[in-house]
């Protein structure tokens, strides 16, 4: 008789011990031996086996990277620094589990986050008022979108939302505004000409081909710097 209470006493406490909350907002994924499974349970009780499983539980909560000074290359060669809120969250666990552990989040994540955005606002070479329009809830769902489609997802990651705080050109861009207002080229009719091309070989930080303004980059370089 006693001889069973212990063995049973041994049996409870071990299916006791099997019993893990994972929290609100966050996922879990059980680990056979250090095995990832495939199975993803939601919040709430789950149970496990002592000894041979562990239980990892991902954050899945929607977080936020500010990003005080992205520099980018808008259309028409207009260089800018973009302050930015980029809002985030842990969409698929298991494939955030292949690229990360715990430690990697903080760091890593904000690097792959932003250099996404970096690398899609650049190679579609958007314009100011694009880039503001963001905020807006149509467009902006859209170019989400087309973000989360590319090597974000592979991370398990899901951008949920962008808000684009300022936009604030570079001292180069300041700079070279500064020269075509002294030379009096603020009003060309024509997107080059003797004038302009002088003007950039002069000061000898500047060449045609690196602001090779049209008249829609030189609207676009007026509108920015009346917002600075």
């Amino acid at each position: 008789m006693l001889l069973f209470i212990v063995v049973l006493s041994i049996i409870l406490v071990y299916i006791l011990c099997g019993f893990k909350k994972i929290p609100t907002g966050h996922k879990g994924i059980i680990l056979w031996f250090g095995a990832k499974s495939e199975t993803v349970f939601d919040a709430g009780l789950t149970w496990l086996f002592p000894l041979f499983n562990t239980l990892e539980i991902i954050d899945c909560r929607v977080r936020f990277i500010e990003e005080r000074n992205m520099t980018i290359s808008l259309a028409h060669f207009i260089s800018v620094n973009l302050k930015t809120s980029i809002h985030y969250k842990v969409d698929n666990p298991s494939s955030y589990l292949d690229n990360y552990s715990k430690s990697d989040f903080d760091g890593k994540v904000k690097t792959y986050v932003t250099n996404s955005l970096r690398e899609y606002l650049t190679k579609n070479e958007v314009t100011d008022q694009e880039i503001i329009s963001m905020n807006t809830s149509g467009y902006k769902q859209e170019q989400i979108k087309k973000i989360n489609e590319g090597y974000i997802s592979n991370l398990g990651l899901k951008i949920t939302d962008i808000v684009v705080v300022i936009i604030e050109i570079t001292p180069e861009m300041k700079n070279f505004f500064e020269l075509l207002r002294q030379a009096d080229l603020l009003h060309l009719e024509l997107p080059y000409n003797a004038a302009l091309e002088k003007v950039l070989l002069i000061n000898g930080k500047y060449s045609q081909t690196d602001f090779n303004l049209s008249l829609k980059g030189l609207g676009q370089l007026k509108r920015l710097v009346s917002l600075g």
